[in-house]
Parts: structure tokens; sequence; C-alpha cells
């Protein structure tokens, strides 16, 4: 830990009291600290625990053992009230909030300053204004929340969020029922937000591709109750991802940086050359083939950019061109069945180089 971190967990263990009161520990040994101004994400697999830690780190149920601290301070002795000051949390489930506008929403927000009862000033209606213009969601403000889209909503509730002034952003998986574009969308309001005005991000997440790319620091709960914390490109490249997530028949590719469907390890494997772009394009169109990709390979892909794609495969000594990827797809898979020792297609004949 370091000074300067807002929200740090030490010798931390989240699990939960099971029979006879007996307590059983989900996740165990966390120790780890964030800093403002970072996003991070906390990622793992189903059942691996991320949900009790983050229930843990925000006080919403005790600790069986270790620390976590806000601002300095012992989670567990601060009030309600003093925790909604400096952190403020973002649920995935949609809570019913009647006929409130979205600036009706928004402006909750200030709760923690006034009470309940305590009369907005100029000052905090100033910051509902700056929440909502943060979250992208000014045009929102005169709008019914139950008319708004997921994506919508959720700037909504990061605006909300935003007007407690809080330390410290948590997030408990705020892309689950976003499309693509919404989920890179918020992903980058997240990050533009911790790299403006200091606030530290901490959200749950299961687009590991997106968390990957977008996390200035990931920890990862393992199956089992291990605990990691690391850049992303540290976890990816010395296999804790790959650990974390495996499974029978996928692998961590970690050039692509993703998850692939492996082929049998006796199957086909092809060595990708040519432009990056298509390179890139290649490698997916091979992986869902069911075709390796591996250096030492016997059987030889170049690909160029197009539009469209080029390409030309060399299995076998002999060499086959043709553009387009669903042709490539076509192709790569008909070298499973003559790998495998079955009799190989007829489509071999059409070869263009001996």
């Amino acid at each position: 830990m370091t000074g300067d971190a807002v929200l740090a967990a030490a010798g931390l263990t989240a699990g939960y009291q099971g029979a006879r009161r007996r307590p059983v520990a989900v996740v165990e040994s966390v120790s780890a600290s964030l800093r403002p101004g970072r996003l991070v994400c906390l990622l793992g697999p189903n059942g691996a625990g991320k949900s009790t830690l983050l229930r843990t780190l925000v006080g919403s149920q005790p600790a069986l053992g270790g620390s976590v601290r806000l601002d300095g301070a012992e989670l567990s002795r601060l009030t309600a009230r003093e925790r909604a000051r400096r952190l403020a949390v973002v649920l995935t489930d949609r809570v019913d909030v009647g006929l409130l506008t979205a600036r009706d929403l928004v402006t909750m927000g200030r709760t923690p300053r006034t009470g309940w009862f305590g009369a907005l000033r100029g000052a905090d209606h100033d910051v509902v204004d700056w929440a909502l213009a943060a979250a992208g969601a000014t045009e929102l403000a005169g709008r019914h929340v139950d008319e708004l889209s997921d994506g919508e909503r959720q700037r909504v509730m990061v605006a909300r969020a935003l007007a407690q002034q809080p330390s410290v952003l948590v997030l408990d998986e705020p892309t689950a029922f976003l499309d693509l574009t919404r989920r890179v969308e918020l992903m980058a309001l997240l990050r533009r937000l911790a790299a403006e005005t200091g606030l530290a991000v901490l959200m749950s997440m299961h687009d590991l591709e997106l968390a990957l790319r977008t996390a200035d620091e990931i920890w990862l709960v393992h199956p089992g109750g291990r605990f990691q914390a690391g850049a992303p490109e540290d976890l990816g490249a010395d296999g804790s991802i790959a650990a974390a997530y495996a499974g029978d028949g996928i692998r961590f590719d970690h050039a692509a940086g993703t998850f692939v469907t492996d082929g049998r390890e006796d199957g086909p494997a092809v060595n990708v050359g040519g432009d990056e772009t298509a390179v890139h394009w290649a490698r997916r169109a091979a992986a869902r083939a069911g075709v390796a990709v591996a250096a030492s390979a016997a059987h030889r892909l170049e690909v160029r950019d197009g539009p469209p794609v080029t390409w030309t495969l060399t299995a076998a000594g002999r060499a086959t061109s043709g553009s387009g990827f669903a042709t490539l797809h076509g192709r790569l898979a008909e070298l499973a069945p003559a790998t495998s020792g079955l009799p190989a297609d007829p489509a071999e004949t059409r070869s263009t180089t001996p």
C-alpha cells in the first residue's frame, strides 16, 4: 500500500457465515490498493468470488479477516453516511425509481451531503449540473428514468454517483446489459472521468478483452479464491489470465490477447504471415476452423490487406490462392480431415502451384 491509496485492502479474507455460523472463506489474502485517477477492473470466472469480494470492499458485508481502509480510515468504523461521502456504488440491478426524471435521480446523489430533508443550495445544483455533464447525460435530465435505454440509464446512474463527490466509484458489472457500442462508450467515459477528475474507479466485469484494453490494473480472482493484482500486460504475458479462465477446448492466445477455440494437440496448425490487419483476422479465421496458429507449423499462410483480402495457403507442398475470409475459412477447415487421417476432400485438387 502507498500513502495516496484511497481504497486499500490488507490481508483481506472475504466470505460468509456457513452452517452453525462457521466462516466460509471465498477469496483470501487480498492485498491491493486503488489510487486516484486509476481505473481497475475486477475479473474472474463465474463463481470465483468477485461479487463477494466487491461487497466486502464497499462494506456491505463484513470481512472474515484483514482490513479495508477508505481514505485512510478503517471502513468498518465509518457510518453509512461517512462511507457515502467517500464511496459511491453503481449496481447492475435495475431499481424501480417510480416517475423520477433523470435529474431527480441524480439530485438524490447529494443526500449524503445534505441529509434526506436538507434543502439543496446553489452549490448543490451546480454539482448536479456538473455530474450530468461529466457523465454525458445532460440531454437526458428532463426525461423519466423508466423511458431510458439501458445505456442511457447507466449514464444517469454514473451521474448520480458522481453527484456524491466520492473519492472512489465502484461499479458491479455495469456493462452487463449493454450492447458492444454502449459497453465501449461507458468504458471510455469511466476512463476519461478517472483521468480528468482524479476519481478512483473499481469495476467488476466479464468482458475480458475490453478490460485488458482499458484498465490501468487488473484485480484477478482465480477459482479457489486466490487473488492477484497487476498490469493487464503482466497478467496476460505470465499466464495468469489463461490459468484463471482455463477450460476444455479453449486457450488464451497471448499474441492476440484473447481466448480462442483450441484444436486437438494432434490437429492441424498453420504459420500465418503477411500484412498486420489481415494477419489478425486470419488468425481468428483459423481458430474458428479448428486450426492452431504456430510459428513452427508445416502449413504456411500468407495474407494481404484488401479489400478484398487475398491469401495463399501452402499445405502438403501445394499452394492454393483466393480472396476473402469466407473462402479462406473453408480452405483451412479442409485441413482438419486430411491431417486426422480421413480421406482428403476433393477440394484438395484445387491447388494452383505444384
